[in-house]
């Protein structure tokens, strides 16, 4: 990303709009919490960070931030060497109920052990029921090619 952009949601990026309304003087604290469907003071909170830190304010701080569930890349490492030497050949459910016998004082989950550690692991090709027809539609135009 380029010096001096922003990475914003389209949340965020509608919050912008409603506060340059509200600083252009065409609209209302009390029209903006409408708009972004807040309350009016979550509304107070969002200008007063609009004011003080400009567009900036209206991002999410957690954006960027390494999360605190992360495993340490030495832990990584070990279990990545752990699976190259032991459970070669084992799917990505069996090897992390394994790697998590070896490293008993951790709670791993087959995401973080698989996608994490770079070893094998399945796609996830569940449907939740909010998008089930759409992704079922995509997949198979995706197998017919």
């Amino acid at each position: 990303m380029a010096e001096g952009e922003l990475k914003m949601s389209r949340r965020e990026r509608q919050r912008l709009l409603a506060m340059h309304e509200v600083q252009s003087g065409r609209s209302l604290l009390k029209e903006a919490a409408g708009q972004m469907r807040l309350s009016y003071r979550q509304t107070k909170r969002v200008w007063r960070r609009f004011r003080t830190r400009g567009a900036e304010g209206l991002v999410h701080e957690g954006r960027g931030r390494v999360s605190n569930r992360r495993l340490p890349e030495d832990i990584k490492a070990r279990a990545l060497a752990v699976y190259e030497k032991n459970y070669k050949g084992y799917g990505p459910t069996k090897a992390a109920e394994k790697l998590a016998q070896s490293f008993m004082n951790l709670r791993f989950t087959q995401k973080q052990e698989t996608v994490g550690c770079g070893l094998p692991h399945h796609a996830d090709t569940r449907t939740s029921r909010r998008n089930g027809a759409a992704s079922r539609t995509l997949r198979s135009f995706s197998q017919v090619e």
